[in-house]
């Protein structure tokens, strides 16, 4: 989880393209999130704890269980069509194999990947 420190560029512009925005989060992922937040290490504990109070107001969907996360992410989005936001370089590639509109941050600028 990345937290942006200035604003995202080209945001409204996202917003114009392709409507409104509505942030979900699948059931996997806070999963994935709270067993992170349990470690050890400090750091990766701290950034999934972040992550899960981030979350907090996005809406949490029901995705499929598998015994990759990832295999869920590509799974909800290839059956509700919807588009992902993802740091995870090994995720978007398989997004984009999969035509599935990617959403990422590079540089403090939201980079669209697949359109």
């Amino acid at each position: 989880m990345v937290l942006v420190t200035k604003p995202i560029k080209l945001l409204d512009s996202i917003i114009i393209r392709y409507g409104k925005i509505n942030f979900q989060i699948p059931d996997v992922v806070i999963d994935e999130l709270k067993i992170h937040a349990k470690k050890r290490s400090y750091k990766r504990s701290q950034i999934a704890k972040t992550a899960l109070e981030v979350t907090k107001g996005f809406e949490i969907v029901h995705t499929t269980k598998s015994n990759y996360t990832d295999d869920s992410i590509i799974d909800y989005a290839i059956n509700y069509k919807c588009a992902v936001v993802t740091l995870d370089k090994n995720l978007i590639q398989r997004l984009i194999s999969s035509n599935i509109l990617v959403f990422s941050l590079r540089n403090n600028k939201l980079l669209i990947m697949n359109p």
